[in-house]
């Protein structure tokens, strides 16, 4: 039994060690994998090089994986000039690799398929081993994760694969093949589990009509497999108009409207769990900080270093000692340790207002709150002489004391260190360090939660914050999706635009000569077929109450704009003004 979900990523690397089957691909004994740290690292020096802007670096960071796993050539007949400055870029991402005597994940997966394929006893041992294999969230598999379990199940045929389809919601920025998953459930003895004692009544039949609409839409007929839940007699949680949907005039009138439910809940049951689902992250950080402003206990389930606050704290002092005559930085950095409960909040404004530097500012002179912060400051300035990652120890465990907490600063500190290990350079270490924190995870670091060690007592009366797919798997008694507009989650064909990316993605794509290039309908179906999926993730997270809300405008860079509600509020809710 092997469960080969995590076999892709855990066990490939010991296959190619183990034995010394590396002599087989011609890799060095010493070989190591490239870990988001590492790669990271390269990646900036690369952009830099070539000048990118952020955006054209993520995208050339995400076509790696997808040139590589999808048998991508390097081809002398490219015209395209974005496609060729890729095709440069790769070539020094691979010496850079190989310089360091590292390979990538992908390579890794690649070089396991290819070790099992050209070399028959390798094959047959491994084959021996796993008599039985059974894969887990299957619909998540790439191609290449596809060959590689087809290859380990191949003589004795025990294999099987679990997965729900209709929460696929990764195919966008991932290499997951969910077409490979269907033609297993097609070509196999299959077995369908559509039972569930999640949801209330409301709440799964909203998710079955969902299905039931796409399927009757030649737009986005195949987005949906054609299965449909059904309760379990007498286990389903009994609730009477759970699924509610409300069009505000204003966003004041909508997150006010929220506020007010989470109080109702709240108070009628105090031990209740509340999910706030959001469409992107950059509406995590701003709906978190609603919540815990109006006094709620809130926590983010994100695994972006960015939201955690033991990172936040650590990279605001920093940042303190990189620039210390820069009341910029150092209000900035004031307001984020008061959002962490260790200053009094909204004096930051005090500090913008000096005419002369913070830090050589006379004390006496100052509110007591700000006064405490200053000589703060003057007490890590004095260890500015410090390697940086002992100096982020320092601070981390000076403001934070439970195990977790701590072990957490550890990690931070371990990242620094690797970061810093090519480059001492205390503002590029900063600056890789920012890069990473931005991520949704880092592979090879798995920072812990209070909810990590406890029992479900840890998440009672508070409001989880998180984006819908950061969602998958969990499950709460409330569910709301605010700001659920066509713009942010695109369901209408006729409002769908495919952004620069998509396209450029496309034509790595097409560096495989056998790439059947998509044209734009087929993309953007595509990119809506994913969109329900996404959303039928956010529905089946409810168990009891199901709330969906948009405003009918919204203030962006200062000025009012309208913005469209999701055609969802006309098609399968009732969508009451407000």
């Amino acid at each position: 039994h092997r469960d080969l979900h995590s076999f892709p990523t855990r066990r490939s690397s010991d296959l190619l060690k183990d034995n010394s089957n590396f002599e087989r691909l011609g890799l060095a004994p010493d070989f190591e994998i490239c870990d988001d740290s590492q790669r990271s690292s390269i990646i900036q020096k690369l952009s830099k090089q070539f000048g990118l802007k952020k955006t054209e670096t993520d995208n050339f960071d995400r076509a790696i994986s997808v040139f590589k796993l999808g048998g991508g050539v390097l081809s002398e007949k490219v015209t395209n000039a974005q496609v060729q400055k890729f095709i440069d870029f790769y070539k020094l991402y691979q010496e850079e690799l190989k310089a360091s005597n590292l390979i990538d994940y992908d390579d890794m997966l690649l070089s396991s398929v290819k070790l099992l394929e050209d070399n028959d006893d390798i094959l047959r041992y491994y084959q021996d081993i796993c008599q039985y294999i059974i894969e887990d969230e299957a619909q998540d598999s790439s191609a290449i994760q596809q060959r590689l379990i087809a290859l380990l199940s191949g003589k004795h045929k025990n294999l099987i694969r679990c997965g729900d389809i209709n929460q696929a919601i990764t195919t966008t920025f991932s290499n997951a093949d969910t077409e490979g998953f269907r033609k297993f459930i097609k070509e196999s003895q299959s077995v369908e589990m559509d039972c569930s004692q999640r949801c209330c009544h409301d709440v799964w039949k909203l998710a079955n009509n969902l299905v039931i609409m796409a399927d009757r839409n030649d737009d986005y007929k195949d987005a949906f497999y054609r299965i449909f839940m059904k309760p379990v007699e007498g286990r389903n949680p009994v609730a009477t108009h759970a699924v509610k949907s409300f069009v505000f005039d204003n966003t004041f009138a909508e997150k006010n409207y929220i506020l007010k439910q989470i109080k109702e809940i709240l108070t009628k049951t105090p031990k209740a769990t509340i999910g706030i689902l959001l469409r992107s992250n950059y509406q995590v950080g701003s709906w978190l900080s609603f919540i815990m402003d109006a006094g709620f206990k809130s926590i983010s389930r994100s695994e972006c270093l960015e939201q955690k606050s033991v990172y936040r704290t650590i990279s605001a002092l920093l940042r303190i000692i990189q620039n210390p005559f820069d009341n910029e930085v150092m209000a900035s950095s004031y307001e984020i340790l008061a959002e962490s409960g260790f200053y009094k909040s909204r004096l930051q404004v005090d500090i913008r207002n000096l005419e002369q530097p913070f830090v050589i500012s006379n004390s006496d002179e100052m509110n007591a709150e700000l006064a405490r912060f200053y000589w703060d400051i003057l007490y890590w300035l004095s260890f500015a002489h410090l390697p940086i990652e002992e100096l982020a120890l320092k601070i981390g465990l000076h403001y934070y004391r439970s195990d977790i907490e701590k072990s957490n600063v550890y990690l931070i500190s371990t990242l620094i260190k690797r970061l810093s290990s090519s480059n001492h350079n205390f503002t590029t270490v900063l600056e890789k360090l920012d890069a990473l924190a931005k991520r949704p995870n880092l592979s090879g670091f798995k920072f812990f939660s209070e909810e990590d060690e406890s029992d479900k007592e840890f998440l009672a009366g508070k409001v989880q914050v998180m984006t819908y797919h950061k969602s998958k798997g969990d499950e709460f008694d409330y569910v709301f999706i605010p700001e659920f507009t066509e713009k942010l989650l695109t369901l209408d064909f006729a409002q769908m635009t495919l952004k620069k990316d998509v396209d450029f993605t496309e034509q790595i794509r097409a560096l495989n000569p056998k790439y059947k290039k998509k044209d734009d309908f087929e993309l953007k179906k595509e990119q809506i077929s994913e969109n329900l999926r996404l959303l039928y993730v956010a529905i089946t997270r409810a168990k009891k109450g199901l709330t969906f809300t948009v405003s009918k405008e919204t203030k962006m860079y200062g000025k009012v704009q309208n913005q469209m509600p999701s055609i969802i509020f006309e098609k399968l809710l009732k969508g009451d003004s407000q």
